[in-house]
């Protein structure tokens, strides 16, 4: 679903295959369970927005932690996110 132009307030928004154009967001949660991933284009954050997860996106996090916490799969995991991290700033910098 797309939404353009609005300003967001104090309030949850589902994100799930959400495409937010040229909006504005003050102290929002944005509420993401795993599903299409959202769309920001054009957006501003005015004052402390962040995202919660549920479901399957709260269970990919909930692996990650653990496995970032492991001695065996702790520094494979950390590097592998590390590398994600760098690869995606650089795709998005190209654009």
């Amino acid at each position: 679903m797309r939404i353009a132009k609005k300003k967001f307030s104090n309030q949850s928004i589902d994100a799930d295959g959400m495409k937010f154009v040229d909006c504005a967001f003050a102290n929002c949660a944005f509420m993401y369970s795993g599903g299409i991933i959202p769309v920001f284009e054009r957006c501003t954050l005015t004052e402390s927005c962040h995202f919660e997860f549920s479901d399957g996106a709260a269970n990919t996090i909930t692996l990650l932690r653990e496995l970032c916490k492991d001695p065996f799969f702790g520094p494979t995991t950390r590097s592998n996110l590390q590398d994600f991290m760098r690869t995606a700033v650089r795709s998005e910098s190209l654009h």
